[in-house]
């Protein structure tokens, strides 16, 4: 479960090393993923074929952060296998956006997206205990709820599709009495929709955001 940031530079300059000025009009392209594993921001070159082998790389100090949590360089670009590499910043696992604010910034530029704060929060499941027991009704809690009013795309219990009914932001289902006792998986993706635009796009062409709606979670079943 992992909450990503993407920016998608179009139309980079040529030749390294360069600064985010030296980049043409940034598209933001931001994704989030499930809660706990972490978090990135990738600035792609569009630019990367015709560019190919001369790729930008990043030699300033850019400043990251993703709903005021801080991110580190972990991509400076440079040629890849047959295009130019990303910029990648990550943020820690432990650590989560508190707003959609996405700011990238050196001393020459800065690349900031406002995104609904509901749009940036990282997705999540919970259960109190994850102890399911055959032949009952079963409930868990998908954050934020507003995600299910699209739908599920899936819901399975040790590989077995289940219907799911939706109340609120919770989804229960019936525990099949032919579930083994035992540890099992029970995976949950709910449809995702379009792209959101920005509230606001500064310094970049254009500004959107997606969501990874899936995640799995170890249960015991009784």
């Amino acid at each position: 479960m992992r909450l990503v940031v993407v920016c998608v530079l179009v139309a980079a300059c040529g030749g390294t090393p360069t600064t985010l000025d030296g980049i043409e009009g940034p598209w933001l392209k931001a994704s989030v993923k499930m809660r706990g594993q972490g978090a990135a921001v990738i600035l792609f070159f569009a630019g990367a074929t015709r560019q190919f082998p001369d790729c930008p790389v990043l030699d300033e100090q850019v400043v990251a952060t993703f709903g005021g949590q801080p991110m580190v360089l972990t991509m400076a670009g440079g040629p890849g296998e047959d295009a130019c590499n990303p910029l990648q910043f990550t943020m820690a696992g432990e650590l989560t956006p508190t707003s959609g604010e996405v700011i990238l910034s050196d001393r020459t530029l800065t690349i900031e997206a406002r995104f609904e704060d509901a749009a940036a929060a990282p997705r999540d499941v919970t259960h109190p205990s994850w102890h399911f027991t055959r032949g009952t009704q079963a409930m868990v809690t998908w954050s934020p709820g507003s995600d299910l009013a699209a739908g599920l795309s899936t819901l399975t219990l040790a590989g077995t599709e289940l219907p799911p009914i939706i109340i609120g932001d919770q989804v229960a289902f019936t525990v099949p009495a032919t579930v083994p006792v035992g540890m099992a998986t029970l995976a949950i993706g709910v449809k995702g929709g379009p792209p959101d635009d920005a509230l606001s796009c500064t310094h970049a062409t254009n500004c959107t955001i997606t969501q990874e709606r899936f995640g799995q979670h170890a249960v015991t079943i009784e």
